[in-house]
């Protein structure tokens, strides 16, 4: 049966199978599930260093103050 979702193959060695077979069986979900869950998690840690290195590199004392009211209209 086709799917929609892109499929990755891993190949991990003894020590991390056992790791996500322990975290999967901690919070009763499948082993495919956690690893997902990991790599969406590791995902959004990259995504948040990269809004960091951007937000230093743009701020400098001739930066103009933006009010938080008006940062998010």
């Amino acid at each position: 049966m086709p799917t929609t979702k892109y499929r990755v193959n891993l190949s991990v060695s003894p020590d991390l199978k056992k790791a996500l077979q322990k975290l999967a069986k901690r919070d009763r979900t499948s082993v495919a599930s956690k690893t997902l869950d990991l790599v969406r998690t590791a995902l959004e840690i990259e995504e948040d260093a990269i809004l960091l290195k951007l937000a230093k590199e743009r701020e400098t004392k001739k930066s103009a103050y933006v009010p938080h009211d008006d940062a998010w209209v």
